[in-house]
């Protein structure tokens, strides 16, 4: 379990960085609808 720790937290950041363009273009188009 210790061992896969890395490839977690590695594919934990890639998901966040796939998803945080999204999230501040739903922000902006919030913002912008708001």
């Amino acid at each position: 379990m210790i061992r896969a720790l890395p490839f977690f937290v590695a594919t934990t950041m890639m998901i966040a960085w796939g998803l945080m363009p999204a999230a501040f273009v739903a922000l902006g188009v919030g913002f912008g609808f708001r």
